[in-house]
């Protein structure tokens, strides 16, 4: 794990947590250089994305690791935590397992129930993956992420080599994955929930989410999928973040 650290340390401290097979410092380089003038921005490079020999395991142990180097360099506290898709349920723990204290949460389609036959779609997943970063298959592969997630993300936004491994752990994490039972005690911060319209699991997720913070505020992009207008519109994006923040 890889911690890129951005802006002066005496601004306020924004913590930006990736999605599954994404490369922050691709995925994140527009609103890295939109926002540092204002605030602090520590990018998190996930195991199995930070070009180490690396292997992404589990969302409790990423949140762990993240809880580590915020305690040890930041007191434990932070004005911000973003995250984008699997970066959401590792905030989650972050904040609820691992006590961060924090001012805003910002969930980016960050959330899902849990889901059946995990360990199938796991193994499917990451073989498409794998072709998305191979210049494989890529039309069949493309066509079965619109229809589920409403977007299909490209290789400009994806970790140029993440193991078959990683991909499968950070899938069946996230298919796998209990809420904290303390997840109530987000109410005490600013929690803003981001999706597009066309990704239908994430919104049922956010409807679960808003059963236990009922002050949870919910954006809707317009006609978009599963990270879309990170991946195509990235100053829309950065501004949007910003504005909430």
């Amino acid at each position: 794990m890889r911690f890129y650290e951005y802006g002066d340390e005496n601004s306020p401290t924004v913590v930006y947590i990736h999605g599954m097979g994404c490369d922050v410092l691709k995925s994140f380089k527009v609103p890295i250089e939109v926002m540092q003038s204002d605030y602090r921005i520590i990018a998190v490079s996930l195991d199995g994305y930070d070009g180490e020999a690396s292997t992404f395991s589990t969302i409790n142990n990423q949140a762990k690791k993240i809880s580590e180097f915020l305690n040890k360099n930041y007191n434990g506290k932070v004005y911000a935590v973003i995250g984008m898709s699997m970066g959401g349920f590792i905030a989650l723990d972050l904040l609820c397992r691992y006590c961060i204290k924090t001012e805003k949460l910002i969930l980016d389609s960050g959330y899902t129930d849990n889901l059946p036959f995990a360990k199938t779609i796991a193994g499917t997943v990451s073989w498409g993956f794998d072709c998305l970063i191979h210049d494989k298959h890529r039309r069949l592969v493309k066509d079965g992420m619109k229809m589920i997630m409403g977007y299909c993300f490209d290789k400009k936004e994806l970790h140029d080599n993440p193991s078959r491994q990683t991909i499968y752990n950070s899938e069946y994490s996230c298919m796998t994955y209990k809420r904290p039972d303390n997840i109530r005690k987000l109410q005490a911060c600013e929690v803003t929930y981001l999706y597009g319209e066309k990704e239908k699991q994430m919104i049922k997720g956010m409807r679960t989410l808003k059963t236990y913070l009922p002050n949870l505020q919910e954006i809707s992009w317009r006609n978009v999928g599963h990270g879309e207008v990170m991946a195509e519109k990235p100053e829309q994006y950065a501004q949007k973040l910003k504005s909430l923040l």
